[in-house]
């Protein structure tokens, strides 16, 4: 083999050598994102299993305290959401959000009015 051959072949290692370099520093950091991701994974499970054992309260047991121990009459307040008015808005307009009150929007998804929003309240997230 020449001193031309032996060059090229040095070269080409030189090459092969900085690819491997990169594939392994390349396979380093998926292996550390691979492990973050993991470990973020994890914590969700845990912090899910630890809110699924919370003892709460749903908004249907809210609804049923308000009606039923406190008194509120709920079909006058779904009478008083659900205007004359407003049904002709979501007829003619459909999803939306449409003025109530002054200062108070129905939030209106298809023929559902799925909240209710005061202006300049921010929402939940």
């Amino acid at each position: 083999m020449n001193a031309h051959e032996i060059k090229a072949l040095e070269t080409m290692l030189k090459k092969a050598e900085a690819v491997e370099e990169a594939a392994r520093f390349e396979m380093e950091n998926s292996r550390q994102h691979h492990m973050q991701a993991l470990l973020r994974v994890e914590q969700l499970r845990s912090r899910l299993k630890d809110a699924q054992q919370e003892v709460s309260v749903t908004e249907h047991a809210m609804l049923r305290y308000l009606e039923r121990v406190k008194g509120m009459d709920l079909e006058a307040l779904r009478s008083e959401i659900l205007t004359d008015n407003l049904k002709l808005q979501i007829e003619t307009l459909g999803s939306g959000k449409f003025p109530i009150m002054r200062g108070v929007m129905a939030v209106v998804r298809g023929k559902n009015i799925v909240t209710i929003e005061r202006k300049g309240e921010r929402k939940n997230p």
